[in-house]
């Protein structure tokens, strides 16, 4: 058991070090764009989390994405003085915010483009990131684990490790006075396996399985009908969407947790 965990440890530390410095080509949903201010590649991470307005606003909660946007150096600002915790919520960069809705927390939910290119980075190998094909010599991790099928907790560790490298944490830890790690695997988990059986987790892995490329470097537009449709029909009472209720309860239940606290992972601050 012992030499299984020590494994692990370092398949995760492994992770954590090739991610750190490649995620900087992957922050902008264009391509042929680049972070600006430009983001020098580091294992410091210095001037990352709510220091940089790029991965700033991949932290920050959805809900008050328009509050950033509308005044990016302000926001920050009332983050680093205390008087502002972004983190309440599901932070952006799980989301396709081409599609997101905030009438319905599941449009766009895991379909980001961040979140597919740290998937295939972390799974098929970092010359996949951008087509999900391996140009490598050496197999992933999907390949040498013969792994088929996306899965909730792939996606899930995925998640925390994209959480990771955009923060200005420089070491890996689990809880840090307000923020959980588990806390978060485990809840983006539950909003999928609460209910296998929803149509939305069903068409999300489904999606997953084989997203096309233009998707990832551009946006989510095969899925667009698909969701809207399903909103109208929601709204006509003929979908009763489980996902949708585990996603708001999984919502309240992180921001009951993060507002009994104060000092938050993504805003820690390198001493």
């Amino acid at each position: 058991m012992h030499e299984l965990q020590r494994t692990a440890n370092c398949a995760k530390t492994d992770d954590m070090s090739a991610l750190r410095q490649q995620i900087i080509h992957y922050l902008m949903e264009d391509i042929n764009d680049y972070p600006y201010p430009q983001i020098q590649p580091s294992n410091t991470k210095a001037g990352r989390g709510f220091l940089h307005p790029v991965t700033a606003r991949h932290l920050c909660s959805v809900e008050l994405l328009e509050d950033f946007d509308s005044d990016p150096e302000k926001f920050m600002d009332l983050v680093s003085e205390g008087k502002c915790d972004p983190t309440i919520g599901w932070p952006s960069f799980l989301y396709n915010l081409d599609i997101y809705d905030p009438d319905d927390v599941t449009d766009g939910f895991m379909c980001s483009f961040l979140l597919v290119r740290v998937y295939w980075h972390l799974f098929t190998g970092p010359s996949s990131a951008f087509t999900g094909h391996c140009g490598a010599l050496k197999d992933g991790k999907a390949g040498i684990h013969n792994i088929c099928n996306v899965t909730s907790r792939s996606i899930a560790y995925a998640a925390v490790q994209a959480c990771f490298a955009l923060s200005l944490c420089k070491k890996w830890c689990l809880d840090n006075g307000d923020y959980d790690v588990v806390d978060f695997f485990q809840s983006i988990v539950n909003v999928f396996e609460r209910d296998p059986d929803d149509p939305w987790v069903i068409d999300t892995l489904e999606w997953w399985d084989n997203p096309d490329i233009k998707d990832i470097n551009r946006h989510v537009p095969d899925l667009v009908p698909t969701r809207k449709q399903k909103r109208r029909d929601k709204k006509a009472g003929t979908i009763k969407n489980n996902a949708k209720q585990a996603a708001n309860k999984m919502l309240k239940a992180l921001k009951a947790k993060q507002s009994q606290k104060v000092s938050i992972i993504f805003s820690y601050e390198e001493t």
